[in-house]
């Protein structure tokens, strides 16, 4: 075996083999990869991954690392229906929506690998973001009973509710939340393993903390509408302000920046936009990774970073997952992403394994809407834990 595991991550090798199906929902910086390429080196079984195509070029690095005889790579754009004997599949959230193709592909490649008895492993830092629905066809994977359709899950385990949409002349049944909590992790005990980073991990503090940007874009009426129907709210392409605000909020972050360039050696810029954070790149002259960057190339600049850089400017959407930064502890979000998801996993990109120091966070947001929704992402960060 090509690593040394924690004993936790030893325990999750031996689950992944004897149950065969599994869905490891881990908490970001647990090591998901490392453990289920060690369950898949100990079988040597032709092996087939399903990751997001960022990812492809993580998984394939780690590949060298392992002796695998045959193992190759789909993305969840790309499902093909090959013959695996294990299937592992990368943030399997991607597969939460029964409707769609990349779902019915993946649960299909899923279904043919257990009528072989084969291993199915699904990993996944947030298998469920928003209701506890999105949990159906993940628990479908690794071997769920009981429930023949997606509505009768979703019904009895999250909350529904009629949305209407411009586009659509009726509104449609959504889910949202979740209700029966405890039946729920009943349900799903056996099909599912928990673990958060706290109960295995003496991780250092993360200390959060607002700055309030000096101009916002938003106004009252803004603020009231968002908090009356906030998903309304979000469909009506309210992106045009929310690209205005970042751009305010950049002279915010550049003094903000200075300032903690006294306290902290390396410092990771987070915006949800491109020209924010190619502007930063050029302010500090620093290394800027966006989705233009190419995969290979990132290495190289965080690499830099690391050995003789201060500072990093990222979009959340190309580096907030997937990459390991732990040897920086202060992360500065120029503006954010109004994921919680998205969120938590940017945030974890350095408060996971080998982190040494508390965990500094600073959001820049308005002293209107931004503040709302900054804690209305903070709260969907908690359902998420709740779901887990």
């Amino acid at each position: 075996m090509a690593f040394k595991l924690y004993p936790f991550q030893e325990f999750a090798v031996d689950l992944l083999i004897s149950q065969k199906r599994q869905l490891l929902a881990y908490d970001m910086g647990l090591g998901k990869t490392i453990i289920a390429l060690s369950a898949a080196e100990k079988l040597n079984l032709p092996t087939l991954v399903i990751c997001p195509a960022f990812m492809k070029a993580t998984w394939e690095r780690e590949f060298k690392n392992f002796k695998i005889d045959d193992i190759r790579i789909n993305t969840w754009a790309n499902i093909k229906f090959e013959n695996p004997v294990v299937l592992i599949v990368d943030e399997s959230h991607y597969g939460k929506n029964p409707d769609s193709q990349r779902t019915i592909a993946f649960l299909e490649v899923a279904k043919r690998v257990s009528g072989r008895s084969g291993y199915v492993w699904l990993l996944s830092g947030t298998p469920a973001k928003n209701s506890a629905a999105e949990l159906y066809c993940q628990l479908i994977a690794t071997g769920l009973e009981g429930y023949p359709t997606y509505l009768e899950f979703a019904d009895e385990f999250s909350e529904s509710f009629l949305a209407k949409y411009s586009q659509m002349s009726r509104p449609v049944v959504k889910h949202r939340g979740v209700r029966n909590l405890e039946k729920l992790r009943n349900l799903y005990a056996p099909l599912m393993h928990v673990l958060k980073a706290k109960d295995v991990l003496d991780l250092p503090l993360q200390i959060k903390k607002k700055i309030i940007s000096n101009f916002s874009v938003f106004k009252e009426e803004d603020v009231a509408e968002f908090r009356s129907d906030a998903e309304s709210f979000m469909k009506k392409n309210f992106s045009t302000k929310k690209l205005q605000q970042a751009q305010m909020n950049i002279s915010t972050t550049k003094s903000l920046v200075e300032e903690l360039k006294m306290s902290f050696e390396k410092i990771i810029i987070f915006s949800d936009h491109v020209s924010p954070a190619r502007d930063f790149a050029n302010h500090f002259e620093c290394g800027l990774i966006t989705g233009e960057v190419p995969i290979g190339k990132r290495d190289v600049i965080i690499n830099e970073f690391k050995y003789s850089g201060s500072v990093l400017s990222c979009t959340i959407g190309s580096a907030g997952v997937g990459l390991n930064l732990q040897f920086a502890n202060c992360i500065v979000f120029s503006d954010s992403s109004w994921s919680a998801a998205d969120m938590m996993q940017a945030e974890k990109r350095i408060h996971r394994i080998g982190q040494e120091d508390h965990c500094h966070y600073f959001y820049v947001v308005d002293s209107g809407l931004g503040e709302v929704i900054h804690e209305t992402v903070q709260r969907k960060m908690e359902l998420m834990e709740k779901l887990k």
